[in-house]
């Protein structure tokens, strides 16, 4: 997970005076704000929606990116309005009143197929807003879909809403604030840290990864100082810190520049300040767990091992002593005045991720000077092919076409090819291909600044004519005047959807605008009939993307081109990697199917809303009252069946399938779940049972793993797993069997339906490891976030699954054995969780994860011995 942080300080530095810097204030915060949630700026505003449209740049030309799908989520925060448009004029005043140095622009972004969804989304959001203190800010943001990273926009305006008070973003130390809040969400959600990664969190507070200096409490808020200040004495420190440890980060050995530290460097710098500090053994493995890694007895010594972030994946062990020489078993012994305690079960581990040795600044420069050449010496060939057609034209000219009106001809080529070598330059420049020339005032002489170079290009497609093309161009110049508006100006003709422009011709060039797929294939179409080969000029990532996409397209590429293109389609041809073309394929296959879909929905949300409806005011008060009286008669011993009690019975025997919980909206007086039909029939004589926290809690926990069920399907589908044919699923393992009943009755849900449709559009977002079962992925993900009673609630769930007769809570051993040896290292807790886990396995034995088979048959009978001592 990474966060940026960015701000529009800089396009008022040319402006003089208050109502300038403030009417370019409203501009810009409409531009950002209407980028971010999805609506079109025109006019005025359009220059500041693109350059907040660059401001994303790291996410543009992507592979996946379908422009259509970009706002998967909208959402703003302390504006009185409520509808979208009135959002976008809101935060303008906002920002026009406060100034620009008071509007931020934040992005967060996972690692590319990392899932995560809606809702994981909303709880990093309300993270990262308070951990920088602008939860009382107007802000307006949308989670984004258009690339394999899911990401969010956040626009926030730093004044209190309710106040009009001046807020502190980030507390004044915003780039520490935001690695704190990465810390957090990713101990959060579970989610897997970068490699070097600043701070790592755990539920007693957030800690300098490698000096373990604790900078922040659990919520994520930096430590105040006596004077309840933000202690920037401690920051300095933790700063110092760092910057020492990546001092010293660069590889012995150039070959090992970029890669990972060896096993005895981990043991130095990350395990040794933890052991150091530690005061006791239950405290040394809650140290080592923040990054990864545990103290294990193997005999008399002890080894360091790292917890790998799959069971798949080999641990890595090194000697504890090799940390430093009090860090042996027999020293740490002494130190704590007691034996080696193991760590308890239920200690959450973080996987461990190997930290990274620092590339050479050299080395890096000469890379980006690599990098720099190339794209120099592709410009100087864009230019000199400029230069020398358009002398080929004069001298058409001048040979073949004299007469009355050469001259205008000759000066009007003239313009054309000034114009269209400048945007060529210009782009050079902006992707740093060239550099801007600096000119002298002709005042004073003196060297003015470099002049900021924009340009609104992707990536430029060119090279030599095609000769006898004018049937071919015509063509497709007949099925681009359908689809587009076409503007013809001096030298250039612009393709435009509507306000937004998306790719010119000009005599030489075609030049890309739009992420948009479809405008990527037609310009390369429409290169294809003008010029015999293709060459692509752009950044790497715009290069990468386009020459993919040409080359499944067909069209003649060159050099260096060529080969990465027939490399992509081999890889498209042998791995079955599904091409650019079969993507959008898809996608346009499905838009029909998606509004379907959404229609549906909406009709079944209505629906669902109109059975809530029945739960009128006046009634849940009164099902409020009979649950009181039920529960003061059970306190008086005056019932014999207790209404909790026969609520709990009516949710064991009823069909988990049937309930489409996931899909529930309906809230009503605070209470969830009352719009489900099959919910609503199986408590018709007992509706006040729906009103019970218990069964409340229970119903959220089937929620969750239906969501995760749900996932789990589609993941299971796009990896082979399970193949639906004719609306029935065929399966390939025989603990899938749950998958067959599950899917015959949710397949009619358009909510389920419409994430299918989604997995085939980024089946990226759905590659995780199937063989875990959707319940202990749910389980995890409670325990992550300390939601420690929903976890035993989601856990009671996954034990009435396992068990094969509903009557006897004792089968289904077998199934329960499978699932313990998927997770050896958390087996523990889950036999340790209150319900149906403790009341089967109380006193039972079990073999532990890092137990030798020596060790274990030793424990093995000396449990027995006691047992039969005490008569067990």
């Amino acid at each position: 997970m990474i966060i940026k942080i960015w701000q529009y300080r800089d396009q008022i530095k040319d402006l003089v005076g208050g109502a300038a810097k403030q009417a370019r204030s409203f501009d810009i915060a409409i531009g950002c704000s209407s980028y971010i949630i999805g609506l079109a700026a025109s006019g005025e505003h359009h220059h500041a929606f693109v350059t907040a449209e660059r401001v994303g740049e790291y996410a543009i030309m992507d592979p996946e990116g379908e422009g259509s799908h970009r706002i998967v989520e909208r959402y703003a925060d302390n504006l009185s309005s409520n509808k979208v448009q009135d959002h976008v004029r809101d935060m303008a005043v906002y920002a026009a009143g406060a100034g620009l140095d008071r509007l931020w622009h934040m992005t967060w972004s996972h690692r590319k197929g990392e899932a995560v969804d809606s809702a994981s989304m909303r709880r990093q959001r309300a993270t990262i807003c308070r951990i920088m203190g602008i939860e009382e800010c107007p802000s307006v943001g949308a989670f984004h879909g258009d690339t394999p990273n899911s990401h969010g926009h956040h626009l926030s305006v730093s004044i209190n809403a309710a106040t009009g008070g001046n807020v502190s973003f980030g507390y004044g130390w915003w780039k520490e604030a935001a690695q704190i809040a990465i810390a957090v969400c990713e101990y959060q959600e579970g989610l897997g840290p970068e490699p070097n990664r600043r701070y790592v969190a755990d539920e007693t507070g957030v800690y300098h990864t490698f000096s373990d200096i604790k900078i922040a409490d659990a919520r994520g808020s930096i430590i105040k100082n006596a004077d309840g200040k933000v202690d920037h004495q401690l920051i300095h420190s933790i700063q110092s810190q760092h910057e020492i440890i990546f001092d010293n980060n660069k590889a012995g050995p150039k070959d090992l520049a970029g890669e990972e530290w060896p096993m005895s460097r981990v043991a130095h710098i990350l395990a040794a300040p933890r052991i150091q500090n530690a005061k006791d053994w239950p405290d040394l493995h809650s140290r080592l767990a923040r990054v990864g890694l545990r103290y294990v007895k193997v005999g008399n010594t002890a080894v360091l091992e790292t917890v790998p972030q799959n069971g798949k994946q080999k641990s890595l062990k090194i000697a504890a002593g090799k940390a430093y020489s009090n860090a042996a078993l027999g020293k740490l012994q002494a130190k704590f005045g007691t034996p080696y305690v193991p760590p308890c079960p239920s200690l959450k581990i973080r996987p461990f991720v190997m930290p990274r040795f620092d590339k050479p600044t050299t080395d890096a420069k000469k890379e980006n000077s690599a990098a720099r050449w190339d794209l120099s010496q592709e410009a100087k060939k864009l230019t000199s092919h400029m230069q020398t057609d358009n002398l080929h034209r004069q001298e058409d000219y001048r040979d073949g076409k004299k007469g009355a009106n050469y001259n205008y001809l000759a000066s009007r080529q003239r313009q054309m090819a000034e114009e269209e070598l400048s945007v060529a330059k210009q782009f050079a420049v902006a992707i740093g291909a060239r550099r801007a020339r600096r000119k002298r005032s002709p005042d004073t002489g003196k060297l003015l600044p470099k002049p900021t170079i924009s340009t609104q290009f992707l990536a430029i497609i060119w090279s030599r004519f095609k000769p006898d093309n004018g049937k071919v161009k015509a063509d497709i110049k007949g099925k681009l005047a359908k689809r587009y508006q076409i503007k013809k100006r001096l030298g250039r003709i612009e393709y435009y959807e509507g306000m937004r422009l998306m790719f010119v011709e000009t005599q030489n060039m075609i030049a890309i605008r739009s992420t948009a797929r479809r405008a990527q294939i037609d310009a390369l179409r429409l290169a294809a009939a003008k010029l015999s080969s293709v060459r692509i000029f752009g950044k790497p990532a715009a290069i990468a993307n386009t020459v993919f996409l040409a080359a499944e397209l067909g069209l003649q590429l060159e050099d260096q081109q060529k080969s990465s293109g027939e490399k992509h389609c081999d890889k498209i041809e042998k791995e079955r990697h599904r091409g650019i073309l079969e993507r959008h394929r898809i996608w346009l296959d499905l838009v029909p199917k998606l509004r379907i879909y959404r229609d549906k929905e909406r009709a079944a949300k209505q629906k669902r809303r109109k059975q809530a409806e029945l739960f009128t005011d006046s009634k849940i008060e009164t099902l409020g009252m009979r649950n009181q009286i039920a529960r003061e008669a059970a306190r008086n011993k005056q019932l014999n069946d207790p209404l909790p009690g026969r609520a709990s019975r009516i949710l064991d025997n009823m069909d988990r399938n049937t309930l489409l919980l996931a899909s529930s909206r309906g809230t009503r007086g605070g209470y969830r779940y009352l719009d489900d039909p099959a919910l609503f029939n199986a408590f018709s004589k007992t509706p006040e049972a729906l009103l019970l926290s218990e069964t409340q809690m229970r119903l959220e926990a089937i929620e969750h793993i239906q969501m995760e069920q749900r996932k789990w399907f589609c993941a299971a589908m796009h990896s082979d797993r399970i193949i639906v044919k004719e609306g029935k699923v065929e399966i390939s393992k025989p603990e899938d069997h749950w998958v067959m009943a599950f899917y015959e009755q949710q397949k009619d849900d358009p909510t389920f339906n419409r994430l299918i449709a989604v997995s085939y559009l980024r089946p990226d977002r759905f590659k995780f490891d199937t063989d875990i079962p959707p319940e202990i992925v749910t389980w995890r993900s409670a325990r992550a976030t300390n939601k420690q009673q929903m976890a035993d609630y989601i856990a009671d769930e996954l034990h009435l699954r396992a068990r094969t007769d509903k009557r006897d809570p004792k089968s289904g051993a077998e199934e329960c054995r499978r699932i313990f040896n998927l997770i050896p290292y958390e087996a523990q807790a889950l036999r340790d969780t209150p319900g149906h886990f403790l009341s089967q396995y109380k006193n039972w034995s079990f073999r532990k994860p890092d137990e030798s088979e020596a060790q274990w048959e030793r424990r093995r009978k000396l449990i027995i011995r006691n047992n039969n001592s005490w008569g067990r």
